[in-house]
């Protein structure tokens, strides 16, 4: 059920943070694009995509890539298959303390899915700005809107504010400069995650490799390159 209620908050959030939002401070919020290409002063949706990589996640970062810059076996199979997601989990000897015992903590390295119709500007919104009380507002009547638009039970509406509160509280993303046209890490919960935008899509990259956080970070922008060169024909930026 989650997955439809946090689309839902996401369009809600796009409307929220639309056009007459404050110019962006530092701080964040996800970066997941869904409304459709925008011509922008900060940015372009033309030119060298990630989209035409779409279905072909495993050549835009194949799995020889992460072995070399992670050290995940070379025979390591990916999960079970998603037509928008690829992802990788293996036992690298990592464990955390829960309840008293040690358990297996495994890596993972995920690519996907690939947003269309972003620009530097949307995606700055959405990443460096937090929202303020006006906007929050404004969120809380875009996620009743969409809610009643949808027919959605009253259960069903509660958890949808409930995401969409901790989408607006999230912490900010680190802003990472000179990766493809923007790019985000965000640590504020769950794995840590770079998003990147390449003109016009973003996509995020999931890497919890090490119990370094500074090692996932230089490891996802490492994947990260690699990603951008083949999307870009080369011309990585």
């Amino acid at each position: 059920m989650h997955r439809p209620l946090t689309l839902l908050v996401l369009v809600a959030l796009l409307s929220a943070c639309g056009e007459n939002s404050a110019p962006p401070p530092a701080g964040s919020t996800r970066p997941i694009v869904l409304s459709p290409p925008v011509a922008s002063a900060n940015g372009s949706a033309t030119g060298p995509s990630l989209a035409d990589w779409r279905s072909r996640l495993d050549q835009l970062l194949p799995a020889a890539d992460i072995a070399e810059l992670t050290g995940m076996p070379p025979d390591t199979t990916p999960d079970a298959a998603r037509s928008d997601q690829l992802s990788y989990r293996w036992d690298a000897g990592r464990t955390f303390e829960y309840a008293g015992t040690r358990v297996k903590k495994r890596s993972l390295v995920s690519i996907g899915p690939i947003r269309t119709g972003s620009t530097v500007d949307a995606f700055t919104a959405l990443h460096f700005n937090p929202p303020d009380e006006r906007v929050r507002a404004r969120l809380k009547a875009e996620v009743t809107r969409q809610a009643e638009r949808r027919n959605m039970d009253e259960q069903s509406t509660a958890v949808a504010h409930q995401l969409a509160d901790g989408f607006a509280s999230r912490k900010p993303a680190e802003r990472i400069e000179g990766l493809g046209d923007a790019a985000a890490w965000a640590t504020g919960g769950g794995d840590p995650t770079l998003y990147v935008l390449v003109g016009g899509s973003t996509v995020m990259l999931v890497v919890n490799v090490a119990d370094d956080p500074a090692a996932n970070r230089s490891t996802a922008v490492a994947l990260a390159r690699r990603v951008i060169g083949r999307a870009t024909g080369g011309g990585q930026r």
